[in-house]
């Protein structure tokens, strides 16, 4: 006895093909722009210094934040740089990540803020990976041990939606703690979702900075759409090229 037929709308068959599409392209690569924070411009003047490596939502670009303290720094420049209140330092010395060039220093218990960026083309219920480097510093002048981590979430919008934390890194005063890789795993739940980085550190009043460079999101996996698209357009593929039996 010959088995029905199965046949497939084109609407049915089209729509797992886009899915199928639009998931391939989210797993194509790096999500992120400007993750290794090298594109920035430094603002103006800020009391005795002609130029400040603050961070805007207008001199990083794939970037914004809500942070009033937040700086964007090199290997050159860490130990003695302008800031919204004049100048200021970090302890070191403060090599360069596994990412190299520019970083972005946040402080963690003064004037925080989120760094976040806007992505696109997420799929929902995908799982993404986001990889990063990070370190902790210290304001120089100031003396007393400190901790810091970074809190990673994507949502809707800046801290909201799923959240978790990086590792977190005890630091002895004056010190600079070397460059640690970290990897979060956070899922999508729509198409355009926030990307957000907030600074966590303590005790307030020994600065504790902490620091992030090389910052990447890619797809870990197929989605559930992705996966049940394949099987349904293999099927059709199957059933279309079996040979018709003869009664």
């Amino acid at each position: 006895m010959d088995l029905p037929r199965l046949r497939f709308p084109n609407g049915a068959i089209a729509l797992a093909a886009l899915v199928l599409v639009g998931s391939v392209t989210a797993a194509q690569g790096n999500l992120i722009t400007n993750g290794s924070f090298e594109s920035f411009t430094a603002g103006g003047a800020s009391g005795s210094c002609t130029t400040t490596q603050t961070v805007t939502n207008s001199n990083l670009p794939g970037w914004a934040t809500t942070s009033g303290y937040s700086f964007d720094l090199n290997t050159g420049n860490y130990g003695s740089f302008c800031g919204p209140a004049g100048g200021l330092g970090l302890y070191g010395p403060i090599g360069a990540s596994a990412d190299g060039g520019n970083f972005l220093a946040g402080d963690g218990a003064y004037l925080t803020g989120y760094t976040y960026q806007i992505l696109n083309g997420l799929v929902p219920g995908s799982n993404y990976i986001v990889a990063f480097q990070m370190a902790a510093a210290q304001q120089s002048g100031y003396t007393g041990a400190t901790s810091d981590y970074w809190q990673v979430g994507l949502g809707a919008t800046y801290g909201t939606g799923a959240s978790q934390n990086s590792t977190t890194i005890d630091l002895a005063s004056g010190a600079f703690s070397g460059w640690v890789g970290q990897q979060i795993s956070l899922v999508a739940t729509a198409a355009t979702e926030t990307l957000w980085f907030f600074a966590v550190g303590t005790p307030a009043g020994q600065p504790p900075f902490a620091l992030l460079d090389g910052v990447s999101v890619n797809v870990s996996e197929p989605s559930g759409a992705a996966v049940l698209a394949m099987g349904l357009l293999t099927l059709m593929w199957v059933r279309r090229a079996r040979p018709a039996r003869k009664r």
